[in-house]
């Protein structure tokens, strides 16, 4: 199969999950009652992670269409090839949650030049922030399990949630790689309420990403991105405080964030990231 065709078959796939997650949240929305909450977090944090899956499936198939060959192609998947022999070389780069990559995961990560050794130092952070992320999807499902067995109560260690997860690896990483922490430690990953008042996430994070795992699903930072977010955390708590609540929680948007800056650091990390949400926009 050509890159061109399975860019086609993942957008064939995303196309068909955002529809079927986008017609579950407006039938719960229309029942108005006898509503799972769980659920209603669950299909939230679903939406938002095919936002994000979106928006790289968008910068994929523009670089494929500006090297829309089958050299192009065959360049693209030599580079995944490098990548991977260029890891196995360096054990250093290595995390557990690497086993959890897919191939799309790494083509990803090969989505740029491999010539320097600070190209393959991103690249692999890159690799390790996508198998942290696969991983935080599985313990999503064992949490979830978890919240509906025990009314909603979040666990109060990750030795309650071993008996939610398929197996021992996975356990086996969850403990010794992962912690429970307050939500507000982490404030990319609380900007909805419904996130609860713990997160579970890396013990230390080593990919320059930081994710949190809480009520309404993984949510955090890109490695890209977690710079300017630290810069933003105070005026990110100042707009969640601000915000009012609706049907019980908090909600906040970047465009809302923008106006609790306070500094010209603040202010140059807020254009950052508002112009790589919109990069058509002046």
């Amino acid at each position: 199969m050509t890159l061109a065709e399975q860019i086609q078959e993942l957008q064939s796939e995303h196309d068909a999950a955002t529809n079927q997650v986008s017609g579950l949240l407006a039938e719960n929305l229309q029942l108005q009652s006898g509503l799972n909450e769980n659920e209603l977090l669950k299909l939230r944090a679903e939406v938002t992670r095919l936002r994000r899956d979106s928006q790289e499936l968008a910068q994929w198939k523009s670089n494929a269409t500006k090297n829309g060959t089958e050299l192009a192609d065959k360049a693209w998947i030599d580079r995944v090839r490098q990548l991977k022999q260029r890891l196995e070389q360096t054990p250093e780069a290595k995390i557990p949650e690497l086993q959890f990559l897919t191939e799309q995961d790494w083509l990803y990560a090969a989505n740029r030049t491999l010539a320097a050794d600070d190209d393959y130092r991103a690249a692999f952070a890159d690799l390790r922030a996508r198998g942290e992320g696969r991983f935080l999807d599985l313990a999503d499902t064992a949490l979830r399990k978890y919240l509906d067995a025990n009314d909603g109560r979040f666990p109060a260690d990750l030795s309650k949630l071993a008996s939610y997860f398929e197996n021992a690896t996975e356990v086996d990483i969850l403990q010794q790689r992962y912690q429970i922490v307050p939500a507000n430690s982490i404030p990319q990953a609380n900007m909805n309420e419904k996130q609860g008042d713990w997160l579970i996430t890396l013990k230390v994070p080593d990919s320059g990403s930081q994710w949190g795992l809480g009520k309404a699903g993984v949510s955090g930072t890109s490695a890209e991105d977690s710079d300017a977010l630290a810069v933003l955390a105070p005026a990110m708590n100042a707009a969640l405080a601000a915000a009012p609540q609706i049907n019980g929680s908090k909600r906040v948007t970047m465009e809302q964030v923008g106006q609790y800056l306070t500094t010209p650091e603040q202010k140059a990390a807020y254009q950052k990231l508002m112009q790589k949400s919109n990069p058509t926009s002046n």
